[in-house]
């Protein structure tokens, strides 16, 4: 595994000092090794970290491919913090790593971008989320989405109305702390999550604010169960299990009144919408009976 540290801030992602050795990027934390050549940001390869060493806006200003790698806010051995900017079209191909910052942050509009990999919110600082989209742009992410280690630390925030999101694979809360969320759309983003599992955790919801989900046949979502034991499992029910008109992914379910002279009590449904409990009693609605 390659370990590259940022040594300049508000600097593109590529900037060279002569041909294509990179100004930016370094084999040594304190900038003391060699000098990256930038043809590793989009070479593909697997393991390739980069990691913002707390150097901050550093733009990504060509499309990036580092495979399996990914680009970080964390330590990686060097010094926590800092991150990227992203303020074009861009695609990214790689996994995004939030540490005591958040490791991507969007600008500019009317655009759209694409992650290719997992993102995950971070373990300290404040605003640690792996992407903050602040603005109304367009982001794909394929991959899965995971709250951070602390409190509040999200996997994606959205913190901008205009901003459109979608998401493919799984999403999931924290693993420590409270509030830390796969996703938060915090405003009234188009948010949609697509063929992937939603799982609560103790520390943080899958997705809070506005979504749209619209899980494959195989996806469930799993709650966390108060007070310890073992999670709670929901897949997704049948039409003839649905009631109330609630649409779940492509499935849509209707309601059944019963007679009008009657009122249910304690009613519960099983598959097809057989009554399997509960109790009829004279609907007084109207003072008729």
């Amino acid at each position: 595994m390659a370990t590259w540290y940022a040594q300049k801030g508000s600097c593109n992602i590529n900037s060279v000092s002569g041909g294509s050795t990179s100004d930016v990027w370094n084999s040594a934390a304190n900038g003391s090794g060699s000098w990256m050549d930038i043809s590793v940001l989009t070479a593909g390869g697997s393991g390739t970290v980069l990691a913002a060493n707390g150097k901050t806006d550093i733009a990504i200003s060509i499309d990036v491919d580092i495979g399996t790698g990914r680009l970080s806010t964390a330590a990686e051995g060097g010094t926590a913090g800092g991150g990227f900017v992203l303020s074009s079209a861009r695609t990214i191909v790689a996994n995004i790593q939030a540490g005591t910052s958040a490791c991507i942050v969007t600008s500019g509009t009317g655009y759209t971008a694409s992650i290719t990999g997992n993102v995950t919110g971070g373990t300290g600082g404040s605003s640690a989320h792996g992407v903050r989209v602040a603005s109304a742009m367009t982001l794909n992410v394929t991959g899965n989405v995971a709250g951070g280690g602390s409190s509040s630390r999200h996997g994606i925030y959205i913190s901008d109305a205009g901003a459109v999101v979608s998401v493919t694979g799984n999403v999931s809360g924290g693993s420590s702390g409270t509030d830390a969320n796969g996703i938060k759309n915090d405003s009234s983003a188009n948010l949609t999550v697509s063929n992937g599992n939603l799982i609560f955790t103790a520390s943080g919801s899958a997705v809070t604010g506005a979504c749209l989900y619209n899980p494959g046949s195989s996806n469930y979502v799993q709650f966390a169960k108060t007070g310890g034991g073992s999670n709670k499992f929901g897949i997704e029910p049948s039409a003839g299990d649905l009631r109330y008109g609630v649409t779940c992914g492509s499935t849509t379910g209707t309601l059944t009144l019963p007679p009008t002279r009657k009122v249910c009590r304690g009613v519960a449904y099983g598959a097809g919408g057989t009554e399997t409990a509960g109790t009829l009693s004279p609907n007084k609605l109207g003072g008729k009976q």
